[in-house]
């Protein structure tokens, strides 16, 4: 069966977004897909994004409960703050970092460890 180009470019977003940052335990992690690039995709997209990211953390053992459609809606109220404030340095900052961080806040990234424990450790006591 072939791939659809769009089904691979999905996924690369996807991988994208998660390199250093599904098995990471810090926020000092880095993918390589900016908020700012996030700004660029349609819903749909964004959607598919989320949907393939939830798949890559289930196989690396990462349980997210929330549905990809919160966590666009949380990442375009953050990116829209980012926009808002003027902010660069957010802007230009990892997507994944931003995504685990909201997953993290809302005690939603079960790695298995202690919830509180894992966001405490993610985000720096």
């Amino acid at each position: 069966m072939a791939v659809s180009r769009i089904t691979l470019t999905l996924a690369s977003i996807a991988f994208a977004c998660s390199v250093f940052v599904l098995g990471s335990t810090r926020a000092d992690g880095q993918s390589q897909f900016t908020s700012r690039r996030w700004l660029q995709l349609d819903g749909p997209t964004k959607l598919a994004v989320l949907h393939e990211f939830i798949e890559l953390a289930r196989r690396d053992r990462i349980h997210i409960r929330q549905s990809p459609e919160y966590y666009v809606r949380e990442l375009d109220a953050l990116v829209e703050v980012y926009l808002r404030t003027d902010n660069q340095q957010a802007l230009d900052s990892s997507l994944g970092v931003a995504l685990h961080t909201l997953a993290a806040m809302d005690g939603d990234w079960d790695n298995g460890e202690p919830k509180l424990e894992h966001a405490r450790r993610w985000m720096g006591d």
